[in-house]
């Protein structure tokens, strides 16, 4: 059974057996898929028994939480101790023995997540944002109600659409609540401001959206956000990101590339579906395209030309970008489970 830390009925419940009940049940839980997201709401519900009655058996429920919490959910548990107001000796006797290497493979279950999916005006960028959502629904678990897509914010007309999606990160805040979980991902044209070539947005409708001005809202939010900015100049987010105190501790910005370099088409994406895909922590490696065959002339007329491989000695490079990972770490939100090897 799944508690979820939204609809568990701890609010109105006072009674310490009752609630110590729903603690053991929760963390002690031997499902064939238990998930962290049960043991969490374990320790919340021994939170609720020590605040009425101040005995140390709560106090070793949370311990017992900490021992089947491994590095990985460091961030989920903050999260949710800061959402339900945790008292800080039950939060330090989780943490004692939590985020070991040694701790048992738990599931998430990100049920009450939410997913901004966002894209410049084009074809092929539409097409690469479905891709990624099919990813996040199809392997990794995202409900699609959860979903805000471009689609929906754009409107009837470029004003409408511009305004929609400078509003985005507003508007989903709305469907969230102040502590939930928000993924956004954005494919398209990336700009930057020709004066100062630190500042730089979302290309939309053929307006410059700054990422400070749409990021604005999540300044206060208390959940983990996380960013996938498929884009020219990417990390150019960072700093705006930075401005508002977002990084280092409070979100994770995954770029398609450094402030003077640009993207093509949808690698960087491909690159980070596959390694958390393969339940592996993202790490950003070089993105690289070479000239890897020549184009053969006909001698005699009326002849076809034809590609001819060069070894890999004579390859010249096409295009290099170098993704970044800046932030928190909030991988937890992208990795497929069960996770193998961590």
């Amino acid at each position: 059974m799944v508690y979820s830390v939204y609809c568990a009925p701890l609010a109105r419940r006072t009674n310490y057996r009752w609630l110590m009940s729903l603690a053991r049940e929760a963390i002690e839980s031997d499902d064939i898929n238990p998930t962290v997201n049960d043991v969490l709401i374990g320790v919340v519900s021994a939170d609720k028994a020590f605040r009425i009655n101040q005995k140390d058996e709560a106090l070793d429920v949370a311990k017992e939480a900490g021992e089947r919490v491994g590095p990985l959910f460091r961030q989920e548990a903050r999260r949710v101790f800061r959402m339900h107001g945790v008292d800080q000796r039950v939060a330090s006797a989780f943490e004692e023995t939590a985020y070991r290497d040694t701790a048992e493979r738990l599931r998430y279950s990100r049920g009450d997540d939410h997913v901004l999916l966002l894209y410049s005006d084009g074809p092929y960028y539409h097409i690469y944002a479905t891709e990624f959502e099919s990813f996040l629904t199809m392997h990794l678990g995202f409900h699609p109600r959860n979903i805000i897509a471009m689609c929906d914010l754009a409107g009837d007309s470029p004003e409408e659409g511009i305004m929609g999606f400078t509003r985005s990160a507003e508007k989903t805040l709305k469907r969230t609540g102040k502590f939930g979980n928000v993924v956004v991902y954005y494919s398209g044209f990336g700009g930057i401001d020709p004066v100062n070539n630190e500042i730089g947005g979302f290309v939309f409708a053929g307006s410059v959206i700054p990422y400070k001005t749409w990021a604005t809202p999540f300044a206060d939010h208390q959940g983990n956000i996380v960013f996938v900015n498929d884009t020219s100049f990417a990390a150019a987010a960072h700093l705006a990101f930075k401005d508002l105190g977002l990084l280092p501790d409070r979100s994770m910005v995954l770029s398609a590339c450094g402030l003077d370099e640009g993207g093509v088409r949808n690698l960087f994406s491909k690159s980070v579906m596959k390694q958390y895909g393969n339940q592996e922590i993202y790490s950003p490696t070089k993105i690289q395209l070479n000239h890897k065959t020549v184009t053969v002339e006909p001698i005699t007329s009326g002849d076809r030309s034809f590609d001819v491989r060069l070894p890999k000695e004579f390859w010249t490079v096409l295009h290099r970008q170098h993704p970044k990972k800046v932030g928190a770490d909030f991988d937890y939100l992208l990795m497929k489970y069960p996770m193998n090897g961590l």
